[in-house]
């Protein structure tokens, strides 16, 4: 799963009233997106800055780096986010999320650049649920080589609270990859959150289905633990 900026971003759906700027910079043992390495197995750097409107609309830009393939040097994800989060009633809330992944510093990477728009619902910052659409998603995998198709992924987390600062997390999704390799498969994370005013700390396993283990060169879907720390400003 995609770590902390994207578990903070669902857990962040009330606050998107408030007026200001912010962001953060992250350090991840391993950056992994719906489950697969992105950045080889090796640790990334991340960093984002954003904007919240009064009226709940969110801007902003969100980078890390990463390693797609293991004979390439490591190179830069940027990804550029507008979109909106409002509370539908004292339990619920919802957001929707444009994004555009571009891949900098590498042509043959470059060629995974893609968009996608995400609508999730939150329920008492306890519960999240989201479904991604990318209209335009590339793969290269040992299941072959396709550009420009569609996927969809659909994921549900929860967070449940231990102590003042300590919750326990967990999720699953799932990547549908029918229109580009005739399949799909699950993911999933379980794991703890500590958070203080500034920091937040993230211990977790990400687990893969077998598919997913199967799709991708490597040991970049295996299952492993992986470790984030994030400063917010």
């Amino acid at each position: 799963m995609r770590a902390l900026p994207w578990l903070l971003s669902l857990i962040a759906l009330p606050a998107w009233a408030n007026d200001r700027w912010g962001g953060s910079v992250a350090l991840t043992s391993d950056y992994r997106l719906r489950g697969v390495s992105q950045s080889d197995g090796s640790p990334a750097v991340q960093a984002d800055a954003h904007y919240n409107s009064p009226g709940g609309w969110l801007a902003g830009l969100w980078a890390s780096s990463v390693k797609l393939y293991s004979q390439e040097t490591t190179t830069a994800e940027i990804n550029a986010f507008v979109g909106g989060g409002w509370a539908l009633n004292r339990d619920w809330s919802a957001k929707v999320l444009v994004s555009h992944y571009a891949y900098a510093g590498n042509r043959q990477a470059s060629r995974y650049d893609y968009d996608d728009l995400t609508a999730g619902a939150a329920w008492r910052d306890r519960l999240f649920f989201s479904a991604t659409w990318a209209p335009n998603s590339s793969l290269v995998s040992s299941r072959g080589i396709r550009w420009n198709r569609s996927a969809l992924t659909y994921d549900v987390t929860a967070r449940v609270p231990v102590t003042a600062r300590l919750s326990g997390v967990a999720g699953v999704g799932y990547y549908d990859l029918s229109e580009l390799v005739g399949i799909g498969y699950w993911y999933g994370s379980a794991g703890l959150v500590y958070d203080l005013p500034r920091l937040h700390f993230d211990v977790s396993r990400v687990q893969n289905s077998a598919a997913a283990r199967d799709s991708f060169y490597g040991a970049v879907a295996d299952n492993r633990w992986t470790a984030t720390v994030i400063w917010t400003f």
